[in-house]
């Protein structure tokens, strides 16, 4: 079985930070030889979160659903906004969330400034304690400073993204390896 990764960008933002480092990840991840899927919020139609969850939610959100089913390694690129990752976010996974146990799970962030370097921190520990997802220990955040005048992204971030897709690698490998032997024990 090949890794596969859903790298998912939940910024509802036209001009998204958050997303253009999503874009750098995925071409990161596929130069690696990782089948990465892209998945956008803004192709998606607004829900409410519900206990119905995505059965709920209509087919698009189920399409997600398989998606992330499918994927043995989540990644989620989200826009920080009051000191957390922005509503988006927190509606994907919790549509989401059953299908999360186990799996590895990624984090970059968009922040107005470097003093939102913890921002994230409620959101992942949700994740981990409530769905029991394992998250990632390295995360990667990106700010205005990390861009250009015209919206080139810094050589610094591009490495640090770089180095944050060599950590995500290395999950999904682990993930899939972990697949296989429980299938070869079944």
């Amino acid at each position: 079985m090949k890794p596969s990764v859903l790298v998912f960008s939940t910024s509802a933002g036209a001009d998204s930070k958050s997303r253009t480092a999503a874009e750098v990840l995925v071409t990161c991840l596929r130069r690696r030889g990782v089948a990465t899927e892209f998945a956008d919020v803004r192709d998606l139609p607004p829900v409410w979160v519900t206990g119905a969850g995505l059965d709920g939610a209509g087919p698009k959100w189920m399409e997600v659903g398989k998606k992330v089913e499918q994927a043995a390694t989540i990644v989620f690129t989200a826009p920080v906004h009051c000191f957390t990752v922005g509503s988006p976010t927190r509606v994907v996974a919790e549509l989401v969330s059953g299908k999360l146990a186990g799996k590895p799970v990624g984090l970059i962030t968009a922040a107005g400034s470097p003093r939102s370097a913890l921002a994230h921190r409620d959101f992942l520990y949700s994740l981990c304690d409530e769905v029991g997802a394992q998250i990632l220990p390295k995360t990667v955040q990106v700010t205005g400073t990390d861009f250009t005048d015209t919206g080139e992204m810094s050589e610094e971030i591009q490495q640090r993204i770089a180095a944050f897709a060599d950590a995500v690698v290395s999950a999904t490998c682990a993930q899939i390896a972990q697949i296989a032997i429980k299938e070869t024990v079944a």
